[in-house]
């Protein structure tokens, strides 16, 4: 009973070479198609895009009351991310800055909020995995409203300090 191995039961004997090499496992061959179609993939796309309206929100919120406080940071680009000295007021940090900078200030003014709306209805239709909300009428509604609102902030709103137009909204109203 001595000689015996515990994890297979055989027996061995003494100064016999053992194989410890492992069987291969069979390997999976997965396709990007199934990858795609898989339901875990689309709750995990799906999820991203709510994250991605929600930090949006946040940060064109934020944006609204901080950005008199960041601007000279926002001006300077891309470059603040890995700036560790630099710090901003925008509740989402510098990313959140920054997105909401570009999305604002230099393209839709605040017609952008109505870009959390897409991101959230596509991201909810991949959660559940149904159409909860059409995704092509928000759509239309989206680009349409962006561009109604920011020509008629620009517009109506030309004396304040913050452009609520933005870039697009300035150029189509002038």
């Amino acid at each position: 009973m001595a000689n015996k191995s515990k994890s297979s039961g055989k027996n061995i004997k003494k100064g016999a070479k053992v194989n410890t090499a492992f069987k291969k496992e069979p390997t999976a061959n997965i396709q990007f198609k199934q990858v795609v179609r898989d339901e875990r993939t689309k709750k995990i796309v799906g999820f991203f895009f709510v994250l991605t309206a929600v930090f949006l929100g946040i940060s064109f919120i934020s944006y609204f009351f901080t950005w008199k406080q960041d601007f000279v940071q926002a001006t300077r680009g891309w470059s603040i991310i890995n700036d560790l000295s630099i710090s901003v007021d925008n509740l989402m940090g510098k990313l959140g800055l920054l997105s909401a900078h570009v999305l604002i200030y230099k393209y839709f003014g605040i017609g952008a909020i109505l870009i959390c709306t897409f991101f959230f209805v596509v991201g909810i239709n991949l959660l559940f995995r149904r159409r909860v909300f059409s995704v092509t009428r928000n759509l239309k509604y989206v680009t349409l409203g962006t561009l109604i609102l920011c020509v008629y902030a620009a517009f109506f709103i030309k004396t304040a300090n913050f452009p609520w137009g933005g870039g697009v909204g300035n150029a189509l109203s002038s």
